[in-house]
């Protein structure tokens, strides 16, 4: 029968180099794990950050309607369309230009998508909420 020998392994009598492999490193990467965010593979604003850019109570109706598609963390193509997260970064002329892309999409009916209303017949616009974006697309044309 073989005998090993060999001392149980105190974190006591080790060197300061290997206390901090022991030690330190897991406990480095528990506190860089626990602060990166599950869906880091996404990049840019999230919905909430991206509806702070607007005021109420269009960010109401967008957050409702619009930004579940349209934003930096969405999936599909639609963000490639509009993408409400970029809304800071427009000029003020491009958010008129924007802004009236919006309301003449919204005016037409041709947003929210008919496809995307039978999945989610929440998200149509009432007459009020086509009123609110309208309102808000006049006030951003006409620079308030």
């Amino acid at each position: 029968m073989i005998k090993f020998k060999h001392k149980p392994l105190k974190l006591m009598k080790m060197k300061n180099s290997n206390r901090l492999l022991t030690i330190g490193m897991p406990a480095i990467a528990l506190l860089v794990f626990s602060v990166i965010p599950s869906n880091s593979y996404c990049q840019g604003k999230s919905k909430e950050e991206t509806l702070a850019l607007f005021p109420q109570p269009v960010s109401g109706v967008f957050g409702n309607s619009c930004v579940g598609c349209h934003n930096d963390q969405s999936q599909g193509k639609a963000k490639e369309f509009l993408n409400f997260s970029s809304w800071d970064k427009l000029t003020a002329k491009e958010q008129k230009k924007t802004s009236k892309e919006i309301g003449k999409m919204v005016r037409k009916n041709m947003m929210p998508p008919a496809g995307f209303l039978e999945k989610f017949p929440q998200a149509a616009l009432t007459p009020d909420r086509t009123k609110t974006i309208q309102d808000w697309a006049s006030a951003v044309k006409k620079g308030k």
